[in-house]
């Protein structure tokens, strides 16, 4: 079997902590050449979706099958943004304490997409969200790369299983569903394929034992996505999709 998994901090390998995807990559017995992960600290929902189709198109090409790949990925918040610029862009300075700014993808290609949060203050992330910003299109546009990546591995029969880091009415806009556009986008989706939690935050919180040296810090600890994994994605992969 070859896991893909992406997401954001909460999925990211280089974690301070052991994140969900190592612990499910030891729970398959996977050696790491059978995993792949592609989550990054603080990314949006477009890098997430996008990171992972071209991981999977790259598996698909080398020959490997359909029915070996299982996919899982962990979405991220609708107010993360990227874009994209054709020739390839050089911060001076990370302003902000982002993971990896620009980041470029597929590997090959000369341009840079360069990573947007409404929180930061780098030069192309002001006026974004001063002048482009809108909270209802954000929304959309995460649950226009969550069926993306489900049309794609839906179309090559690939296993696959999603969650979000922040429970989804939070992290993919889902409470403002009293927005036409967004309850006609949030129809499309096939929700059965999502873990039956809120979020993995909110599980954690409620589920685990929980003390936070800081009280900020909404990332669970190790032992606490080892729990996640045994406790919500093992029985869920199994019962719904026989790995």
């Amino acid at each position: 079997m070859i896991l893909v998994t992406g997401g954001c901090s909460f999925s990211d390998p280089d974690s301070s902590f052991t994140t969900w995807p190592i612990w499910l990559q030891q729970r398959l017995n996977l050696t790491d050449t059978q995993h792949y992960p592609t989550a990054i600290g603080a990314i949006g929902n477009g890098i997430i979706s996008r990171r992972i189709l071209f991981k999977v198109k790259e598996l698909l090409k080398s020959g490997i099958d359909p029915k070996d790949i299982l996919v899982g990925v962990m979405w991220s918040g609708c107010d993360r943004h990227e874009i994209y610029k054709s020739k390839d862009i050089s911060f001076k300075e990370n302003v902000d304490g982002w993971d990896k700014n620009p980041i470029r993808m597929p590997n090959e290609d000369t341009g840079s997409w360069i990573v947007l949060a409404h929180h930061w203050g780098h030069e192309f992330n002001i006026p974004y969200y001063k002048i482009a910003h809108d909270d209802i299109y954000s929304i959309v546009q995460s649950l226009e790369h969550v069926l993306r990546v489900q049309n794609f591995l839906e179309k090559y029969g690939i296993k696959y299983f999603m969650s979000t880091y922040l429970d989804k009415k939070v992290s993919l806009g889902l409470g403002r569903k009293d927005m036409p556009v967004v309850e006609a986008t949030a129809e499309m989706i096939d929700w059965n394929k999502f873990l039956p939690v809120d979020g993995e935050y909110e599980w954690c919180k409620e589920n685990s034992y929980w003390e936070p040296e800081d009280k900020l810090d909404l990332h669970p600890p190790s032992h606490q996505h080892m729990e996640f994994v045994d406790r919500v994605i093992i029985p869920h992969i199994k019962d719904r999709l026989g790995v």
